[in-house]
């Protein structure tokens, strides 16, 4: 999976987005650039869009060891899920249950995933073609 994400340090949110094959270590390898990446901070928040996967190659044990010790995430940030298909729409609800956060949102609902992030629905959708 192609996975990029932009830190906007002033606005305090990380974007993510995947394409093409989703798997383990894709996650795993995500989680832990992130984590490394002098600008990123714990707190902030932030918008995934998985619109872009075209296979999902993931498994259970992933997405929970990523959702667990490997989160570079506090547990209390603020997060969305933007998952319009549905193999990485249920991935991304079982990533919700072991993350066991009431600040986590997981939808198939751009404008949503927007909203609950603090940006005016749509605005995810721009920040890649930059």
């Amino acid at each position: 999976m192609p996975a990029e994400y932009i830190i906007d340090g002033a606005r305090g949110i990380v974007f993510t987005r995947a394409l093409g094959t989703l798997t383990d270590d894709d996650l795993r390898d995500h989680a832990v650039k992130l984590k490394a990446d002098p600008s990123f901070m714990p707190t902030f928040r932030q918008l995934v869009d998985f619109s872009g996967v075209s296979e999902v190659a993931l498994t259970s044990r992933g997405v929970t060891s990523v959702a667990g010790a490997a989160n570079p995430f506090e547990r209390a940030a603020v997060r969305a899920i933007f998952a319009p298909h549905d193999a990485i729409f249920g991935l991304a609800r079982l990533f919700e249950v072991v993350h066991d956060s009431t600040n986590l949102l997981v939808t198939r609902d751009r404008a949503a995933a927007d909203r609950h992030v603090g940006l005016e629905a749509g605005a995810s959708e721009k920040i890649f073609r930059r």
